[in-house]
Formats: structure tokens, sequence, C-alpha cells
């Protein structure tokens, strides 16, 4: 329900965005676009969200609101629980005009309006993770590429129950850590964030059942993630592991099983 977007072009979030509004309208939920003051947010859903087959007239209709980042940071002074307690109301104030729930979007512009400073936005990210947790309010939170890495990699440990990244995807189901895609050498490191915060939680199986494509680096990554784990919590179990990664996995030293155990894909699945 705390889902983040790193889009790697401005294309890609707009038609992300548009696509994860249809689906919360499409469930009667109440949606709070936050934009910063520069962004002509109204202009760009009018123009991506009939693409997803969503009539615009939802922005007048009051379903879709537009919340101008700036006048969310006067109003509670960029910090995060001020910004909880408002989210709170709007929750409240969305079931009561007959809304089944409230969802939220902003991107990395519209969350640094918003708050005071990256130590607030990081604790504001967290709460919105306990929002969806304790009051089923959903969040999609987007950050760019170039987003500086601390943060990215913050924000990448804080959501890693559902991340979409630029052709990769991961998400812990059934307390599974599943991984979809590509990984490379372009993207692998990202995913290095995702796994460790998966492992805090207590997350022990990664399923790539689904990785379509894995060069070196992204076998690196997942081995060095089976390393850093404390010597009393292994090993790691990888399953849905296809032929051609078992044996990379092996050539990288990564089928210790008292590290990793891996369990290979059905080759008729």
């Amino acid at each position: 329900m705390h889902r983040l977007l790193v889009p790697a072009s401005s294309w890609r979030d707009c038609s992300a965005v548009a696509a994860w509004i249809a689906e919360a309208v499409g469930r009667g939920e109440k949606v709070l676009y936050k934009h910063a003051p520069s962004e002509d947010a109204a202009t760009m859903l009018a123009r991506s969200l009939p693409t997803v087959g969503v009539d615009p007239a939802v922005l007048a209709s009051g379903q879709v609101q537009l919340a101008d980042a700036a006048e969310l940071h006067i109003e509670t002074g960029g910090l995060h629980e001020a910004l909880c307690a408002l989210h709170e109301q709007q929750l409240d104030q969305a079931n009561r005009g007959g809304f089944t729930g409230l969802a939220m979007t902003g991107d990395a512009a519209a969350m640094h309006s918003i708050t005071r400073d990256e130590g607030e936005l990081a604790r504001y990210e967290r709460a919105l993770e306990r929002l969806a947790a304790d009051a089923g309010v959903r969040s999609l939170c987007r950050y760019a590429l170039h987003e500086h890495p601390g943060l990215l990699d913050d924000m990448l440990a804080v959501h890693y129950r559902d991340v979409t990244d630029d052709v990769w995807s991961a998400g812990v189901v059934d307390q599974r850590l599943r991984i979809r895609g590509e990984l490379d050498f372009s993207n692998a490191v990202r995913l290095t964030s995702v796994m460790h915060a998966a492992f805090r939680a207590g997350v022990r199986i990664v399923d790539v059942s689904e990785l379509l494509f894995c060069d070196v680096a992204g076998v690196r990554t997942l081995v060095a993630a089976a390393d850093a784990l404390p010597p009393e919590t292994m090993p790691l179990t990888l399953t849905g592991v296809n032929g051609v990664l078992a044996t990379m996995l092996e050539l990288a030293g990564g089928l210790d099983p008292a590290v990793l155990q891996v369990t290979e894909r059905d080759p008729d699945a």
C-alpha cells in the first residue's frame, strides 16, 4: 500500500501515476495529488488520465484533489507529526464523503517542498508507512534516479515491501521477497537497500522465478546480500532459480549452502 516508483523518465512517471490513479478511482477512493508549486498538475493530469480511461472530470468532482505542497508546508510547518495528523483528518473527511478510503501521491519535488528538511522527509515517509499499515491509506511515492544516492537508498529501504524501479520491481508477499524484471550493472545496486531492509524485517526467502535477466552485477548483488546476513540468521533461500542463474551463482562462489540455499526453477513451469 506504500509503494515507491523510481522512474527513469518523466513519461514513465506520468504513465505510472495515471494508471495508479485509475486503480484508486476504480476502488472508489479519494485521491490526493501532492505537487510542487512549479508543476502544472491540472494540465498534466487532464492529458494523462484519458489514456487510462479516466474522465478528467474527476478533477472537478473532487475525487482527485490537487494539493499544493507549499501550502501543506505552511499548514503543518513541514513536520511529519503534523502532516500525519492532517492526513488522518483527510481520511476521515474522505470516509464521511462516501469514499472507500484515501490514496495519495507525490514526487520528490513535492515531498521536499512539503517537509522542513531531509530528516523530516525521512520521518514523513516512515509515517506514511504507518498510515498504510494502521489506517489503510495508500501512497505512491516517486523519487527519480537523479535523486542523491543517500536519500534514494533510504527511500528504497523504507518502501522495501513494494518498489518499482526502471526495469525491475520487488515486493514482499507471504514473507518472501519477490524480484521481477531485469537486473544489470546499471540498476542492481539499488536492489541492495531493498534486500537489506527486507532481511532486517525477517525475510529469509527471495523468489526470483520472475527475474527475466540477471548479469554478473546482479549475481554479485544477490551473493553479497546473502553474505551480509548475521551468521545466526543464515542461510538465505533463493527460489525459482533458472539454470543460467544457477551456473552464474556457482561461478561467483555463491552456492555455499551454509550461506545461500538455491532451489532451481521447474523447467516446465
